[in-house]
């Protein structure tokens, strides 16, 4: 429930301020990127670290 209000809300600030829409939608994409580096950077370093060639196999493809 509290989620639709907050959507909806989000829907009234987005209608009533157009550049807000921008805004968020730039927000989300750096947020996207940042996770998506961080997630990279995250296995690249658990692959160096870890001997298991099992998760070596998994994380290479």
């Amino acid at each position: 429930m509290l989620a639709g209000i907050l959507i909806c809300a989000a829907g009234v600030l987005i209608a009533v301020y157009p550049p807000l829409f921008a805004m968020v939608v730039s927000v989300l994409l750096i947020l996207t990127g940042a996770l998506v580096f961080a997630s990279a950077w995250h296995s690249r370093r658990l692959a160096r670290h870890s001997g298991d060639s099992l998760i070596e196999l998994i994380l290479r493809y």
